[in-house]
């Protein structure tokens, strides 16, 4: 298996393109299905809907979840940010998993960017108060790996780079990700606490009234 790192650096991917690829390839199926979105009511679909069928929310037409070009935009921005770190790996020179971070200065910047309600903004930075989280800290912002080679420990292997990241930096880790994602045991496996969300049969402090799916999970600076 052949890797590559890279610390926003560009060329090691010209234009993101196969990255973008494998983004949209990575989030189509479950548990995210995120296949198709309706742009009208924000909601996205899995491999069950087409582009092109109607939303049986609103009526709107469906439309690609992540389009190469608006995906490679976003990946460009995360990139961009502070202490921005991307780990990726190939195997016959195809791109099979990838993953990326970077740094917060503040929870405030986070929950503004990443959440649209007053009220989870508010309820989120208690929970952050509650640990204590109150200066910068480090993101697993997006993992990935190419359904077919799955399996074989490449989530934990891209993942503990970053883990690596955040430890060089002394910063705090926080990654979010669905309660039914591989992910969940990525992050038990690197000693992270579940702040947020379901676990189980319970709720973890509280509930994600955005997406009741999504959990939060911290490692305290080592």
């Amino acid at each position: 298996m052949e890797k590559e790192r890279t610390n926003n650096n560009k060329e090691m991917l010209s234009d993101y393109a196969e990255l973008a690829i494998l983004y949209a390839q990575v989030f189509a199926g479950p548990p995210w299905n995120e296949f198709t979105r309706s742009i009208n009511c924000d909601t996205f679909f899995g491999l069950e809907t087409n582009v092109g069928d109607m939303c049986p929310n609103c009526g709107d037409l469906l439309e690609e979840a992540y389009p190469v070009e608006n995906t490679i935009s976003y990946i460009g921005k995360e990139l961009s940010r502070p202490n921005a770190f991307l780990i990726t790996r190939f195997e016959d020179e195809n791109l099979v998993g990838f993953a990326w971070g970077f740094s917060y200065e503040n929870p405030e910047k986070f929950l503004k960017e990443k959440y649209k309600t007053e009220e989870m903004r508010g309820l989120l930075s208690e929970v952050f108060r509650q640990e204590w989280l109150q200066g910068p800290f480090y993101y697993l912002s997006e993992c990935g790996v190419k359904p077919e080679y799955r399996g074989r420990g490449l989530s934990n292997e891209v993942s503990g780079e970053l883990v690596t990241m955040a430890n060089q930096l002394k910063l705090p880790l926080i990654m979010r990700t669905n309660y039914q994602s591989p992910m969940v045991y990525v992050a038990q496996r690197f000693g992270m606490d579940q702040i947020m969300g379901p676990r189980d049969t319970e709720i973890i402090n509280v509930l994600d009234l955005e997406n009741t799916s999504r959990v939060l999970f911290l490692r305290k600076s080592q």
